[in-house]
């Protein structure tokens, strides 16, 4: 059955040995080495971890089973690896990982496992490297066939190997209730609250004084409406979130995002098949004030993301990748531009 039917395929049991293979990669090359891309400016760090066409992926290749793994390994280049005005570029390797587990517990009624690994890792700018790895665990409540709401709890761990000031626990509440509107039509609201606690990094005073540990809290809301055709499947998604940190000094960290986007997937054969996306992002700080004009910062972020996959097997795909970010900001030194390229293989079970 091809990708072509509602991209509904079923993924044969074949290629098991290469699959633990991939994985055992994955992991050698990501969990243990802790040598991995990150940014140095917090607030940016999710951009290049967060892989619109890595989602689209698995958003058509996940199985309609109650078990998934995507395993992934890529290599890239990225022009600003530090995402500030010197635009200093670098090659990097990637290795991803995700697993999916569901068991009905209950009539109507199932539990979810999470668990994942994103490594990227940098040849040259290792400074600011990180791990990111999560676990997390949930109910689904089915009714009436056409609605769904999903409870999750998910704890993760950014791990900076040489900022230690960098490095933070995460804990997420994620509520989600999703409507079938026809077999090939769903939309989905969804609201977060993430709590980050970081290490070692303090947190200010007013006057700027260090005085107890840095600690975040973010509300996210979050709705979205995916169509799915023969060969195309379009999504449309809107985000807001604010976001609380107990470092008073200028309320650094206190500010509201609000991000849109979209994303397309087509397939032009029955192995071959394209991916697009675009977005973009405001962010309003709170009192973060640019010193030369007296106004508080505000940003624009643009995103845009295009991708070509081809299944080498029913398992596993060749894929290449390219993203381009760009933050315009009121303050001329939080101004940069990136562009990201990844080619690699993906492979799920």
């Amino acid at each position: 059955m091809s990708r072509a039917l509602l991209f509904t395929k079923s993924r044969n049991m074949k290629n098991k040995k290469f699959l633990f293979l991939m994985i055992l990669i994955t992991l050698t090359t990501g969990l243990f080495s802790f040598t991995c891309i990150a940014q140095p400016k917090e607030e940016e760090e999710a951009y290049k971890t967060d892989s619109t066409s890595r989602d689209a992926y698995e958003e058509i290749t996940k199985k309609k089973t109650n078990f998934n793994v995507i395993a992934s390994i890529t290599q890239g280049y990225d022009t600003n690896a530090t995402l500030d005005s010197e635009r200093e570029g670098d090659f990097f390797n990637q290795a991803n990982l995700d697993l999916d587990l569901i068991h009905e517990f209950y009539s109507n009624v199932k539990v979810k496992f999470a668990a994942g690994a994103t490594d990227i890792n940098y040849y040259d700018v290792t400074d600011a490297n990180f791990l990111d790895a999560y676990a997390g665990s949930g109910l689904i409540f089915d009714f009436l066939d056409v609605l769904s709401m999903e409870t999750l709890y998910k704890f993760s761990e950014i791990y900076y190997h040489k900022d230690k000031q960098g490095t933070y626990l995460t804990h997420e509440a994620i509520f989600g209730l999703k409507h079938a509107i026809t077999d090939s039509l769903y939309h989905k609201v969804e609201y977060e609250i993430m709590y980050k606690h970081f290490d070692e990094r303090q947190a200010r005073d007013a006057a700027g004084t260090q005085v107890k540990d840095r600690k975040d809290l973010r509300h996210t809301v979050s709705y979205q409406i995916t169509k799915t055709f023969t060969k195309t499947l379009f999504k449309v998604k809107g985000t807001f979130f604010h976001n609380d940190s107990n470092d008073k000094y200028l309320d650094y960290y206190d500010y509201n995002s609000y991000k849109a986007s979209g994303s397309l997937i087509q397939l032009l054969t029955e192995k071959l098949y394209i991916i697009g996306s675009v977005a973009y992002e405001f962010k309003d700080f709170k009192d973060r004030y640019v010193s030369d004009i007296g106004k508080k910062q505000e940003d624009d972020v643009y995103f845009i993301s295009a991708a070509l996959f081809y299944d080498l097997t029913a398992n596993l795909s060749v894929g290449a990748d390219y993203t381009y970010i760009k933050n315009d900001s009121n303050d001329p030194l939080e101004d940069y531009t990136d562009n990201l390229f990844t080619t690699g293989l993906y492979y799920t079970f």
